[in-house]
């Protein structure tokens, strides 16, 4: 038993390691390693891919607010729909205006339904696209105007 205690004690604090200790403990490092590695790039990418959704966004804000200062002037053509190209973070997007009409459908009496001055509303849908990795990414920003009374 006492023999068995100092070949015990000798193992654990014994100054060199074997070839084949040195081999898996860099394995096991240089795995972890690479694990660790691959969660930076993740994180990375998904950094990036925020990052053109919030200038995606803030493009789409911007546009939006554009339409309603020529909504409230009363220039902006609701039978136009618009195209174009636009630059955000160095990558190139294509930017769509579409603008559908509603009725406005009530139950109503006759009476009523003559007093009722508006009849529809316009939806305004600015929509961004842009690819990534095979992958078209989108971002789409609505809002609603009624038409201007008479």
């Amino acid at each position: 038993m006492k023999h068995f205690k100092s070949d015990l004690f000798c193992f654990i604090w014994r100054k060199n390691f074997t070839l084949v200790e040195l081999i898996l403990t860099i394995s096991i490092l240089s795995i972890g390693i690479i694990f660790i590695l691959r969660s930076f790039l993740n994180i990375t990418d998904a950094l990036s891919l925020v990052s053109r959704k919030v200038n995606a966004i803030k493009f789409l804000e911007e546009k939006i607010s554009e339409v309603e200062e020529e909504v409230k002037r009363g220039v902006f053509d609701f039978e136009d729909s618009k195209e174009g190209e636009v630059i955000l973070n160095n990558y190139p997007c294509q930017w769509k205006l579409e603008v559908k009409t509603h009725p406005i459908e009530l139950e109503l009496e006759e009476e009523q339904q003559e007093e009722l001055k508006i009849k529809e509303f316009k939806d305004v849908i600015l929509s961004v696209f842009w690819q990534e990795k095979n992958k078209e990414r989108k971002e789409v920003l609505a809002t609603y105007f009624l038409p201007a009374e008479e």
